[in-house]
């Protein structure tokens, strides 16, 4: 997804399992991409570089009709999700821990 954009206006669920992205900024533009998302599932989603959302960027606002959003083995920002209705996530402090171990262990 480098140098391109995403435009998928009539957008409502998105559901990602298995996937993975070379930076974090590909995920940003996936799911911004989609203006009227209102249910959201990532399952074991992965990023070689963690780029701005360990920085604190990116995601600089919600989801604006996010309604559902379940979240699984992924270490994501929760600004993304801040107003939705329905919330689950599942094993994302474990996976966030076993990160850190493994970047320190490098």
């Amino acid at each position: 997804m480098t140098h391109c954009s995403v435009h998928l206006p009539l957008l409502k669920t998105l559901d990602m399992m298995n996937v993975r992205f070379d930076d974090m900024e590909d995920l940003n533009k996936l799911i911004y991409g989609c203006p009227i998302l209102e249910n959201l599932t990532i399952s074991y989603v992965k990023a070689e570089s963690a780029g701005s959302i360990i920085a604190g960027g990116g995601y600089s606002k919600p989801l604006p009709k996010l309604i559902k959003a379940s979240i699984h083995l992924f270490e994501v920002p929760l600004r993304a999700v801040s107003n939705v209705q329905h919330l689950s996530v599942l094993e994302v402090i474990r996976y966030i821990i076993l990160c850190m171990l493994f970047y320190y262990e490098q």
